[in-house]
């Protein structure tokens, strides 16, 4: 964080997307509306994209757990997981 923090003042946005790869690798349920957050306040695209990506492939389990955190996405991140080829809806 302390990297993004400072390309994102700097205006370093190759290492705040290479750090946004990083943390792209380790978005789980349980972290997924934190690394949203990130995504949010510093414009990580790639981040972004892994988190569309997991929302993809973890659709149904979240719509059938906690739908308020569907509910509650940005179209960008919607967009994102709509992009995937894994979506899959039963």
């Amino acid at each position: 964080m302390s990297f993004i923090r400072l390309a994102h003042d700097y205006g370093i946005d190759s290492l705040k997307e290479e750090c946004g790869e990083l943390l792209g690798q380790k978005v789980n349920d349980d972290n997924m509306l934190f690394m949203l957050d990130i995504v949010d306040k510093y414009n990580i695209q790639r981040l972004n994209s892994a988190c569309g990506f997991y929302l993809a492939e973890h659709f149904y389990d979240m719509l059938q757990a906690t739908p308020e955190r569907l509910y509650s996405l940005k179209v960008s991140t919607w967009a994102e997981m709509l992009k995937s080829d894994h979506l899959q809806i039963r």
